[in-house]
């Protein structure tokens, strides 16, 4: 999946590493961005918190 996205723009940013399953986080814009599950799905409105 990710590098289905990036074929599409996006833009791997950084990678969350929580307990259970790291978790990447990609960038179309500033503004504009995905997480992808474990399950290979994409959350286009997940429940993170991004520091600038």
């Amino acid at each position: 999946m990710l590098q289905a996205c990036e074929r599409c723009g996006w833009r791997l940013a950084f990678v969350r590493t929580p307990l259970d399953h790291p978790t990447p986080v990609l960038f179309a814009t500033a503004r504009d961005f995905v997480v992808v599950r474990e399950d290979g799905s994409i959350d286009r409105w997940p429940d993170i918190a991004l520091r600038h």
